[in-house]
């Protein structure tokens, strides 16, 4: 009884409080109360989820229904409708080194020279060394996890990775389908570490 309405007020209040937020910034919509999905440079469609480079500022989006991850650089980032600085992932879902297929999870590591990406639909972990250096839309991957190249992706390694972790350690935390796999950071990322 109690218990239940204490959890009752707990959940109104924090979604009495959530409704609200004053904002002070909107991305992937050109205002404050657009909610409509699309394609554009500018425009989600079901952004899943945002890492930032802590090092250079930069923020990281998976933008899951346009297959790509968005980067919006410090200035970026706070202005209403921000210009995207960089694309990753070029929309298409054939499994390319510059393919993404449903990115669902980002991870950095400390330093900020690695931005792991899960794509989800291609049943891999790709990876692109020093994204902060990054200046071409469309780029192609430095490495990938759970496959045996950046052109494979098959569901028999790496099912359906939807979340992804660094640890203090540098080892690579993947959520998938039911199970969590641990890749320590001496590993070489081959499908023959699953």
């Amino acid at each position: 009884g109690a218990m239940r309405i204490v959890v009752a007020w707990l959940l109104f209040a924090t979604l009495t409080r959530a409704l609200l937020v004053n904002w002070t910034n909107v991305l992937g919509q050109s205002n404050y109360t657009s909610v409509s999905a699309g394609l554009g440079p500018d425009i989600f469609n079901s952004p899943s989820f945002i890492v930032k480079d802590l090092v250079h500022g930069s923020y990281y989006v998976a933008d899951s229904g346009n297959n790509r991850v968005v980067r919006f650089n410090s200035t970026q980032w706070f202005t209403l409708g921000g210009s995207v600085d960089l694309i990753i992932g070029t929309g298409a879902t054939n499994c390319q080194p510059n393919t993404l297929y449903t990115p669902t999870g980002l991870a950095m590591t400390p330093p900020a020279d690695r931005l792991y990406v899960a794509s989800y639909s291609e049943f891999r972990i790709v990876y692109f060394d020093e994204p902060w250096n990054i200046t071409t839309n469309f780029p192609s991957a430095n490495g990938v996890i759970g496959q045996p190249s950046l052109t494979n992706c098959s569901a028999t390694y790496l099912n359906g990775p939807y979340g992804i972790d660094i640890d203090f350690y540098g080892n690579v935390w993947i959520g998938t389908n039911g199970i969590v796999f641990r890749f320590t950071a001496a590993s070489n990322f081959t499908a023959s570490d699953l």
